[in-house]
């Protein structure tokens, strides 16, 4: 897993971006390992789920605090009505922090989809196996492999049972989550074996 975090400077400033989900969790783990750097965090919130993924992304950093000797100088949270208006102010937000930390790079735990259709609601931008591994400032060391590689890692480092649970994926606005109908769940299932 190392040879993914060459791209990856060391002893900087290094926003986060982390959703609370698998990939995004393994990442900031990894860099907690393996990284000398001060890591600030920006997780985004939609108001239409109610911020079912605060307290996942939240519960994650701090079971990453104490499982590692990551230096995390703070948190921040962005709050949008919905995904589009995500997409529209995440630069935006990222600007704001950037200036507010000096931050260097940015990462994000973003993969590619797997080679099979898994219904509705594909990401179509992650059906490329050749995506940059830097983009705009960002860093994504695992543009280019899918959730079963990322599963395959938490098994190895025996990620299953602590930071596993800890995470979500369902982008259901409404009860139960996780969904198990959603494009994040169908691909979670399909890599995990489970929800």
């Amino acid at each position: 897993m190392e040879e993914y975090l060459n791209c990856i400077p060391e002893n900087e400033t290094i926003g986060v971006l982390l959703s609370g989900g698998l990939d995004s969790a393994l990442l900031l783990w990894v860099l907690g390992k393996f990284k000398k750097n001060h890591y600030v965090i920006l997780t985004g919130i939609r108001h239409d789920d109610n911020f079912y993924n605060k307290q996942s992304a939240v519960d994650v950093v701090k079971w990453i605090i104490n499982n590692t000797d990551i230096s995390i100088i703070d948190h921040e949270f962005m709050t949008f009505a919905n995904r589009e208006e995500g997409r529209n102010l995440r630069g935006f937000y990222r600007e704001q922090v950037t200036k507010n930390y000096n931050i260097t790079k940015w990462v994000n735990g973003k993969t590619c989809n797997p080679d099979i259709d898994l219904g509705e609601g594909r990401d179509t931008t992650r059906d490329s196996r050749q995506n940059q591994i830097e983009r705009n400032n960002i860093i994504q060391p695992f543009a280019n492999i899918d959730k079963s590689q990322i599963a395959k890692w938490y098994k190895d480092y025996n990620l299953m049972d602590n930071l596993y649970p800890l995470t979500i994926s369902c982008e259901s606005k409404n009860p139960p989550r996780p969904c198990g109908e959603c494009w994040w769940c169908k691909e979670r299932e399909w890599a995990f074996g489970k929800l």
